[in-house]
């Protein structure tokens, strides 16, 4: 029998199969070494992969992919394959009627890459700076809280998308959004429930707070670097630092730009 792992790294190479890249040129569309790319694959078919395929979720979204198909095999490969199935095909199909709905506002606000192939909505420049004509921009918000507390388990399903200032958001292409949860960061203005923007294009450094995945779990804490050493730590003394050791799966998913908070 598959392992979980399995199913989903086999899925990976469909899309790489798909995009007619090879490896290293998946590679680097994923942000990846090329010699890390192997990581993502066990190396048998019941065991799990040193690197959680997993957690690839946010850089497949970018290159158009369903995350919904990538974690379940069920669906469409691609977010376009949905929005371009007839009427037909979408009602008798249960899946795809509920894929369908769940990504239909973020093609009405502007997908920026489908299927693979980059599109410039909102007068985004294709290389450098990202300049846009319009006032907001439009990013997703994924339904898998990330905890502020014990890490929990990684998975990305986009929930909606979120229309914000764009002042606010200095790499639409490579921001996202999640809902916090738990208690660990109450010291940095972090609450449960808040919604936390995060950029990916921020090169993450000391002191920055970050979204960090840990042999395939996420949580929100503060970055902490000391030479060789590399610590997330909370910012409630109920709460022991996290130390990264030799041999864990560790990888920041972007910088925390944005707390935002309703109020009353």
């Amino acid at each position: 029998m598959l392992s979980r792992d399995k199913k989903i790294s086999l899925r990976l190479e469909e899309i790489r199969n798909a995009l007619s890249l090879g490896k290293g040129e998946m590679a680097e569309k994923l942000g990846v070494y090329p010699q890390d790319y192997s990581k993502f694959f066990p190396t048998t078919n019941e065991g799990e992969s040193k690197r959680k395929p997993e957690t690839l979720v946010v850089e497949l979204l970018s290159l158009g992919v369903n995350a919904h198909w990538y974690l379940t095999g069920k669906g469409r490969m691609f977010v376009h394959e949905i929005h371009e199935a007839s009427e037909m095909d979408i009602e008798n199909d249960d899946v795809l009627k509920q894929e369908a709905r769940k990504i239909q506002l973020l093609f009405d606000r502007g997908l920026i890459n489908i299927g693979g192939k980059k599109e410039e909505t909102f007068g985004m420049v294709a290389e450098g700076p990202e300049k846009y004509s319009t006032k907001t921009a439009s990013i997703p918000v994924y339904s898998h809280a990330i905890a502020a507390g014990p890490a929990t388990d990684s998975t990305c399903p986009v929930e909606e998308s979120l229309d914000l200032p764009r002042h606010m958001i200095n790499h639409p292409s490579k921001t996202y959004a999640v809902r916090a949860t738990g208690d660990s960061m109450i010291g940095a203005g972090i609450e449960e429930g808040d919604i936390l923007i995060v950029d990916r294009a921020v090169e993450p450094i000391n002191k920055n707070i970050v979204i960090a995945s840990i042999n395939g779990e996420q949580t929100v804490k503060r970055l902490w670097i000391d030479g060789g050493n590399i610590k997330l730590m909370p910012e409630n003394h109920n709460y022991e630092p996290i130390e990264v050791q030799k041999g864990m799966d560790f990888r920041t998913q972007g910088v925390v730009t944005w707390v935002i908070r309703k109020t009353g």
